[in-house]
């Protein structure tokens, strides 16, 4: 596969090879946001309008082998390492997308040859930094309707080539909300409010773990970036489990892992924001 930066074919200039990508599919993770939570109410209430959804760098990794002959070996590592120091912002293309970033961190490599062998190698990662990640798609054609694993409504599997192999936390029982209680130095224990108006429950973290398959990388990654947009848009999302009529209203904050396995097929997982916790939509 190609990969070039700053418009140099990494391969073909500077005997640099991609064997693996990390991070370039993933989800970003959400800036900090405003987050309330009241004592009189279940789960949480988050800022979700289109001026508060932001996001954090993405980070990119590439799993490398340099390869070179002896006589060429040194003074052309020199030349990229050289090349990848250079000053600014650099187009990183892969096959999958485009992204702009810098390389900030430290190249660490091994040497699996003998330094007396014709044909030398190193093993190495590079690890950029995207400052502004812009790939979620612009909206997309979706089909509504859906009895199975869906978010508004919109069929995971049928719009987005998702299937979801493990959703965690849906069920589980969240923390209660910590209420004042009144310590009476006089009386032994304490007296707890556990009156019906004083019980209320935390927002709860759930993650969905899964693949996303499609006939061809590309129309993979187009799926990828369709999902990425529905889950991003401004408001809440509905989340639809099968056989499950409840209302559960999820925010994603935290972004996720999209990890390639093989042509047009990645594994990931996605962590939600469960913010109620209760059929009511609030």
């Amino acid at each position: 596969m190609n990969y070039t930066l700053g418009g140099n074919n990494l391969w073909l200039t500077y005997k640099v090879q991609v064997m693996k990508s990390y991070g370039n599919l993933d989800f970003c993770k959400r800036k900090v946001i405003p987050v309330f939570s009241y004592f009189d109410k279940n789960g949480e209430e988050a800022y979700t309008d289109t001026e508060n959804i932001k996001f954090e760098s993405r980070e990119i990794t590439l799993e490398c082998f340099y390869r070179n002959t002896s006589a060429n070996f040194i003074s052309g590592w020199n030349t990229f390492l050289t090349f990848i120091k250079g000053t600014g912002t650099k187009t990183l293309v892969t096959p999958y997308g485009s992204h702009t970033v810098f390389c900030n961190s430290a190249i660490d490599v091994t040497e699996p040859t003998k330094r007396s062998q014709p044909i030398r190698y190193y093993l190495f990662k590079l690890k950029f930094t995207e400052p502004t990640p812009n790939d979620i798609a612009t909206t997309p054609s979706l089909t509504a309707g859906t009895t199975k694993w869906g978010i508004d409504a919109y069929d995971l599997k049928d719009n987005f080539g998702i299937y979801v192999g493990e959703i965690t936390g849906v069920y589980s029982l969240p923390e209660r909300k910590q209420y004042p209680i009144v310590n009476d130095i006089w009386e032994n224990g304490d007296v707890f409010r556990t009156g019906s108006s004083n019980i209320h429950f935390e927002s709860r973290d759930i993650r969905i773990k899964g693949y996303f398959k499609a006939d061809t990388d590309a129309e993979m990654v187009t799926n990828i970036n369709a999902f990425k947009w529905l889950l991003f848009k401004a408001g809440k999302r509905t989340l639809n489990v099968p056989n499950d009529a409840t209302v559960y209203r999820v925010v994603s904050l935290a972004g996720g892992t999209v990890n390639r396995l093989s042509l047009g097929f990645s594994e990931f997982s996605i962590p939600l924001r469960l913010i109620n916790n209760t059929a009511d939509p609030t």
